[in-house]
């Protein structure tokens, strides 16, 4: 199981990350792998939401992905990579920003995967340079569809804002819907209460949620170095934050982006946990 785990890690990252002529591997064949005949591994499309509002268009990138197939959360989990997006080639674009829907836990038999299945919409913000003029989006995506293994994929749309015609502001609106809302720190204090557990084999912290909303899951994003696995406690509304890997030098406290999930709500916030507590 290892070792599919490694060459799986492999295939993604050596497709999109390099550009070689090239590649030595026992597991490169797989590069070719397409799915079944006259089936499609996932589609995308850019969509249009609503025209210019506070000098933003609001907009989608639609991935509808085969039955049984999933694509990548941008912290993806034990294995895969976050998707990559280049708007390079846009007329009148001042800036474009991605945003990512709540993702969900997805078992595989490499570990657990952080992303999405069936359809993922990324809701869009599209700022224009001359609000007064059209923009022309172009977009290039690298991402990865994965079964059994992964295929990486590069997909192309574009789109012009405003679009005249075909808003599709609702299935933009349901994915915003599902956009994580960003908590502040007077906020966090009141909802969240860390606790430190001591001598463990991990630096592990234990994380209550005194909010409304009933958790369904947790998703730590760390910095480079660091990951941490979370997995709901026996107590209600509790979750175990285990730092399985983290530099050997750590000394200092470490800022955490987490993001809670619930059936109705979902949340956004930052903590810095101290490795050292766990040890004292």
């Amino acid at each position: 199981m290892q070792n599919s785990f490694h060459c799986r890690k492999f295939i993604i990252s050596a497709f999109i990350f390099a550009t070689l002529n090239t590649v030595t591997a026992p597991c490169f064949s797989e590069f070719s792998a397409k799915g079944r005949p006259g089936e499609k591994a996932s589609e995308l499309t850019l969509i249009p939401a609503e025209n210019l509002l506070q000098d933003v268009y609001h907009a989608g990138i639609e991935i509808n992905l085969k039955p049984g197939a999933l694509t990548y959360w941008r912290q993806p989990g034990d294995a895969g990579v976050p998707p990559v997006f280049s708007f390079e080639g846009s007329i009148n674009l001042a800036k474009a920003r991605v945003l990512y829907p709540a993702p969900a836990r997805i078992k595989e038999d490499e570990g657990e995967a952080f992303g999405y299945q069936d359809k993922v919409v990324f809701p869009l913000h599209v700022t224009p340079l001359d609000k007064t003029k059209p923009v022309i989006l172009k977009l290039t995506m690298d991402y990865a569809v994965c079964e059994r293994i992964c295929i990486p994929v590069k997909s192309q749309s574009e789109i012009t804002l405003p679009s005249g015609g075909g808003s599709q502001e609702a299935v933009v609106a349901a994915a915003e819907a599902r956009l994580p809302r960003e908590l502040s720190k007077t906020e966090t204090a009141e909802k969240v209460t860390l606790t430190t557990e001591r001598n463990t084999v991990h630096p592990t912290w234990r994380l209550s949620w005194k909010g409304d909303t009933k958790p369904a899951d947790l998703f730590v994003e760390a910095p480079e170095g660091w990951y941490f696995e979370t997995k709901k406690t026996a107590a209600s509304k509790e979750f175990a934050l285990v730092a399985v890997e983290m530099p050997k030098d750590a000394t200092q406290a470490v800022p955490l982006t987490l993001t809670l999930t619930g059936q109705d709500q979902n949340f956004a916030f930052t903590l810095l946990l101290d490795p050292s507590d766990t040890s004292r």
